[in-house]
């Protein structure tokens, strides 16, 4: 989902600066309205939220492995005593 979203966002991204430009070309000043309505902002801030949540799921996906191969050593060794 994370990378479909940046595809996404990136691809819309584009086609705003196509615009923009295009825009300009014909004459009018579009600087103020990307400054206006933040789109830098926007952007970082998009990217900076799937960048945060991939670094949150890996930390949460490592803690998780940790927790399985605890359990998985103290059931072999309880089975191991038992037999």
């Amino acid at each position: 989902m994370g990378f479909d979203f940046t595809m996404k966002a990136l691809y819309t991204g584009i086609w705003i600066a196509a615009v923009s430009l295009f825009m300009e070309l014909l004459g009018f000043n579009t600087q103020k309205w990307i400054t206006a309505g933040g789109f830098g902002t926007v952007l970082l801030t998009l990217a900076g939220r799937e960048v945060l949540q991939h670094i949150l799921l890996i930390g949460l996906l490592c803690a998780i492995v940790l927790i399985a191969i605890k359990i998985y050593y103290r059931f072999s060794l309880t089975s191991s005593r038992v037999s």
